[in-house]
């Protein structure tokens, strides 16, 4: 283990980078989604894996989205 892993984490200073990073909000990312795009690309990703069969069929991207848990 390196010296970091040993550390304990500061949680203040993880909560000021959090902030700093530009991370969106909650409204945000509800909106971002709900978006056909973010549903399309989901639909791309499940295909992608599809077709190298590491899935064998697809999930129910309706139950996956699931913003309430934001």
């Amino acid at each position: 283990m390196n010296k970091e892993q040993k550390n304990p984490t500061d949680a203040a200073i993880m909560s000021r980078i959090i902030e700093l990073s530009g991370f969106y909000d909650l409204a945000t990312v509800k909106t971002l989604m709900t978006r056909d795009d973010f549903r399309a690309s989901l639909e791309y990703q499940v295909k992608f894996f599809m077709d190298l069969g590491q899935i064998k069929t697809a999930p129910d991207l309706s139950k996956a989205i699931v913003t309430d848990l934001l």
